[in-house]
């Protein structure tokens, strides 16, 4: 990244401390930025009908979110909710500015596929591992 984009990342960065139990994001909502676990994790879990969640995967400290980075990518609202594992500091970077540095930074917009692709290809392996066959 040029030094004018690493200010303004920096400058753009919000951080939150979550005590286990809290929730980080809400299923169906706006995705309200890129998030990065700093310290601790975080449970992502989908709610069913029978209002039991369903565990897709966990985010530990130094792992960004795949789901807010395929919300923000996608421009749909979050399939899922998030939830302090134990106590937890994000570190999130709003929508706004990471759609702007996914525009005027090659190499923000190459960190965010090559994190967001190596996340999907742990979940597709999660999958197989489920698969009764």
């Amino acid at each position: 990244m040029t030094e004018r984009d690493r200010r303004f990342a920096w400058a753009s960065l919000l951080f939150a401390t979550l005590s286990r139990g809290t929730v980080a994001y809400e299923f169906d909502a706006p995705c309200g930025g890129y998030q990065m676990c700093v310290t601790g994790g975080t449970r992502v879990c989908r709610p069913t009908a029978t209002k039991l969640d369903v565990a897709l995967y966990s985010v530990a400290a130094g792992e960004a979110c795949a789901l807010t980075t395929q919300s923000l990518l996608s421009g749909e609202r979050l399939a899922a909710r998030s939830v302090a594992e134990m106590e937890t500091e994000l570190a999130v970077l709003p929508s706004a500015a990471f759609a702007d540095l996914m525009r005027s930074s090659a190499s923000f917009r190459n960190f965010v596929m090559r994190d967001y692709f190596g996340l999907a290809s742990k979940l597709s392996l999660l999958v197989e591992n489920q698969d009764p066959r």
